[in-house]
């Protein structure tokens, strides 16, 4: 299959982006970063790598969001979307929202007391797709994959 080869050079570029990682590291974001990372099987096993999730994740202080309990809804959006931390969260300070080829897209100022909703506008005009979402908050980076129908 052509897919070994491709995978073993992306691989190798990843852990020259992250020299400072071991081998187990460099492996554990790349199954992080999959598709089926949650149920994966005996056919696709972890599914589709996402090598851009996992520089993030072995570069930076990004978790992904859905290990806070954060909650971004409706996800896919139309229009607008909400996301919701919990009461007792940290404060989240910015949000910027990124295209699929890493351009900055919006990024907004928050200034709301942890719990309370945050609406995301303002993207009416923007093609149905993947959108990515950092949330900055005072101790690590939240991530969290966005699709506009």
């Amino acid at each position: 299959s052509f897919s070994a080869p491709q995978i073993a050079g992306l691989v190798a570029c990843l852990w020259q982006a992250a020299p400072e990682k071991t081998n187990k590291e460099i492996i554990a974001a790349i199954r992080k970063s999959a598709s089926q990372y949650s149920q994966p099987d005996s056919i696709s096993g972890f599914g589709v790598p996402n090598f851009l999730h996992a520089l993030w994740d072995l570069k930076s202080n990004v978790k992904d969001i859905s290990s806070k309990e954060f909650v971004v809804y409706p996800n896919p959006f139309t229009n607008e979307f909400q996301i919701q931390t919990p009461q007792k969260e940290v404060q989240i300070h910015q949000i910027d929202i990124f295209q699929s080829d890493g351009k900055l897209l919006l990024s907004y100022k928050i200034d709301r007391k942890p719990g309370e909703a945050i609406r995301i506008t303002g993207l009416e005009n923007q093609a149905p797709g993947v959108y990515f979402l950092i949330a900055k908050t005072e101790g690590e980076d939240i991530f969290a994959k966005l699709i506009r129908q």
